[in-house]
C-alpha cells in the first residue's frame, strides 16, 4: 500500500483520527468522544487522560481499518486549538486538566501562556 500519515485532531468533543495516504486519499477514519465538565462559572474541562486513551484507541482503530503497515508510517501531524495543548511527564500524567480556552473564565491564562510543550515519547500504537 505504500506509505501513510496518521492524521489527530484533538478537538473538544473528542479526537478525530485518519489515516491518508501521500495519494491525498482518506483510507480510515475514527471519532472518539471525551466527557466535558462545565463548572459553575462556566469553564470547561476534561480530563487528559481520557484524551490520550480515546487518541490511542483511535489511532489502532483507524490504522486496523485502513489495513495499512505500521512500519510505513510516513509522519504524524497533530492540530488542535493552540490553548488545548496538555503538559505531560513522560510514562507518568498529565501536568493540568484541560481548560478550555474559549471559556471567560480562562482568557487571562491562556493569554499569558507563552510555551506550548508538546512531548511525544514511546508512542506505541499498534499492541
Amino acid at each position: 500500500m505504500g506509505r501513510w500519515i496518521l492524521a489527530i485532531d484533538l478537538g473538544n468533543g473528542g479526537p478525530k483520527v485518519a489515516v491518508v495516504d501521500l495519494h491525498d486519499q482518506l483510507l480510515a477514519v475514527s471519532v472518539r468522544a471525551v466527557s466535558v465538565k462545565i463548572g459553575l462559572d462556566g469553564t470547561a474541562t476534561q480530563d487528559a487522560n481520557e484524551w490520550w486513551k480515546e487518541t490511542l484507541q483511535g489511532a489502532r482503530e483507524a490504522i486496523v481499518t485502513s489495513n495499512v503497515n505500521p512500519q510505513d508510517m510516513h509522519a504524524v501531524a497533530i492540530t488542535g486549538q493552540w490553548g488545548s495543548t496538555v503538559p505531560w511527564i513522560p510514562k507518568e500524567f498529565p501536568l493540568a486538566k484541560y481548560f478550555s480556552g474559549r471559556t471567560p473564565a480562562v482568557k487571562d491564562i491562556c493569554a499569558k501562556s507563552l510555551v506550548v510543550l508538546l512531548v511525544i515519547k514511546d508512542l506505541r500504537l499498534i499492541a
